[in-house]
């Protein structure tokens, strides 16, 4: 049951943001190019989660869409469950390319990067793996509550929208504005 102000995958999606946020970067102490600097456990899970946000974005218009977009969804079905095998899960695709994810036994591999992809499986399933988004501005992970969120918090959005050319404008106006009534005043007086 959910609580008041909570959203559904909230609770998979916050345990998932905390593995990437804390795994993204590890420790190094050699100083290295930043494409580089993503640890490999961050890579995998961080592919996986791609190629499940592209499967879902080509599945919700599956019913309308020519037969092209259903092979390339399959495709990447395929692609998901190659990753997937390094993990104690499978993807199984059906008559309704749908995905259902079976256990396998396998070899062990860590616990914390196993854990990550069973919170990215538990969103997929409920169709929410495309709400976890880095920030437009600051690059943090977040879980999106809305379609349309692109930012983590309202600062964010702010600074984002102060550095537009349109917020620019709007401001380089106001100044003169107030520039000009300020001058008026001191006339005055």
């Amino acid at each position: 049951m959910l609580r008041q102000r909570e959203y559904l995958g909230e609770f998979e999606a916050g345990r998932l943001i905390l593995w990437l946020a804390e795994n993204e970067y590890g420790a190094r102490k050699r100083i290295i190019k930043p494409s580089d600097n993503r640890t490999l456990e961050f890579k995998r899970v961080h592919r996986v989660l791609e190629l499940a946000q592209q499967a879902l974005a080509l599945g919700r218009g599956y019913r309308s869409t020519e037969a092209s977009m259903k092979s390339e969804r399959v495709r990447l079905l395929q692609q998901i469950d190659l990753r997937l095998r390094r993990y104690n899960f499978r993807l199984r695709v059906g008559d309704s390319l749908g995905p259902d994810w079976t256990e396998r036994s396998l070899r062990p591999i860590d616990p914390s990067e196993a854990q990550a992809v069973v919170y990215l499986l538990n969103l997929a399933e409920l169709g929410l793996i495309d709400r976890i988004r880095q920030c437009g501005w600051c690059t943090t992970w977040f879980y999106a509550r809305f379609k349309h969120q692109r930012f983590c918090k309202t600062e964010c959005q702010q600074s984002a929208y102060a550095k537009t050319s349109d917020w620019r404008e709007h401001r380089r106006d106001y100044m003169r504005k107030y520039r000009r009534e300020q001058l008026q005043l001191r006339r005055r007086s």
